[in-house]
C-alpha cells in the first residue's frame, strides 16, 4: 500500500507550492470519515500561475518529436499505474 502524504500542494513548473490563499481542503477516508490528507485549495492566482508555466513550457515541448512526447506520456502513465 502506498503511503499518502499529509498534504498535497500545487505543482507548478515542477515545483510544489502551497495554495496562494493558504487554504486547504480536508480529504476524508470514505470508510470511516477520518482525515486522510489535506489538498491545496487552488484559486484564481494558483490557476494563473499554472497556465503561465504551461505557456512558458509549450515551445520546448513542441520542439520534441512525436516519439519523444509519446515516451514521456507512456512513462507518466506507467508511474501513475504503479502508484494506483
Amino acid at each position: 500500500m502506498v503511503a499518502v502524504p499529509a498534504e498535497i500542494p500545487n505543482l507548478v513548473a515542477g515545483v510544489a507550492s502551497p495554495p496562494a490563499s493558504g487554504e486547504w481542503l480536508d480529504k476524508l477516508r470514505p470508510a470511516d470519515g477520518s482525515l486522510l490528507c489535506r489538498v491545496a485549495r487552488s484559486a484564481e492566482e494558483d490557476v494563473g500561475a499554472a497556465v503561465a508555466a504551461g505557456r512558458a513550457a509549450q515551445p520546448e515541448w513542441a520542439e520534441r518529436t512525436v516519439v519523444e512526447r509519446g515516451n514521456v506520456l507512456r512513462d507518466l502513465a506507467r508511474l501513475l499505474r504503479e502508484q494506483r
